[in-house]
C-alpha cells in the first residue's frame, strides 16, 4: 500500500494566557496515523498533545526557534492508529502563558506501524534570518512520505514551499507575530 498524506485540521489561535488549544472535529480514515506540528508562542511551559479518543502521543522533535522568544515548534505522532470516528486534537501547555498557537494535524495512510516506529528519520534546523536548510542523514526513500514544518514570525505567514513540494497548511495569528 502506498503512503498518502492528507491535511486534516489546523489550530490557529491568538488567545493569550490559556493552557489548551483545540482543533475542530474531523474524521480520519480507519488505521490512519496522526502527526501534529505545533508551535506555541512565548510559553515557558512544557507542550503536550492530547486527543478526544484518549490516545497517547510521542514527541519526535523539539525545536527552540531562534529569534523568537520562548517559542517552540514540535512534531508529535500518535502512538496508535485511529478508527474512522470523529476526533479533536488539543495542544496543551503545562502553564497558561501561551500567547498563541498554530498547529497542523496530518493523516498518514499506509504507514508501516504507528508512533515513533513509523518515523524513519527526523532532523531540525534553526535560523533567525533567511530559510533554514535541513540535511537528512540519508536520502529520503521514494516509498516514504516526507513532512516538513517551518515557522516564521509574521502574519500572514508568507512562506513559499520549495519547487516540487506541496504546502498542506499556512496559518498565522496577529499577536504576537
Amino acid at each position: 500500500m502506498a503512503i498518502t498524506l492528507t491535511f486534516a485540521q489546523s489550530i490557529a489561535s491568538e488567545t493569550d494566557n490559556v493552557a489548551t488549544y483545540t482543533s475542530a472535529a474531523f474524521t480520519p480514515a480507519d488505521s490512519d496515523v496522526l502527526i501534529v506540528f505545533s508551535e506555541v508562542s512565548t510559553t515557558t511551559g512544557v507542550l503536550s498533545i492530547e486527543d478526544s479518543l484518549g490516545g497517547a502521543w510521542s514527541r519526535t522533535e523539539f525545536i527552540a526557534v531562534a529569534g523568537l522568544t520562548d517559542t517552540t515548534l514540535e512534531c508529535w505522532v500518535r502512538d496508535t492508529t485511529v478508527s474512522a470516528v470523529s476526533i479533536t486534537v488539543t495542544c496543551k501547555t503545562s502553564i497558561a502563558d501561551g500567547a498563541g498557537c498554530s498547529a497542523h494535524v496530518y493523516r498518514v495512510a499506509g504507514a508501516n506501524g504507528a508512533g515513533l516506529a513509523c518515523i524513519v528519520q527526523d532532523k531540525s534546523a534553526t535560523g533567525s534570518n533567511g530559510t533554514p536548510a535541513v540535511t537528512l542523514n540519508a536520502s529520503a526513500a521514494t516509498t516514504n512520505a516526507t513532512l516538513v514544518c517551518a515557522t516564521i514570525s509574521a502574519n500572514p505567514a508568507g512562506l513559499t514551499e520549495p519547487t516540487g513540494w506541496t504546502e498542506g497548511a499556512d496559518t498565522g495569528y496577529a499577536s504576537p507575530t
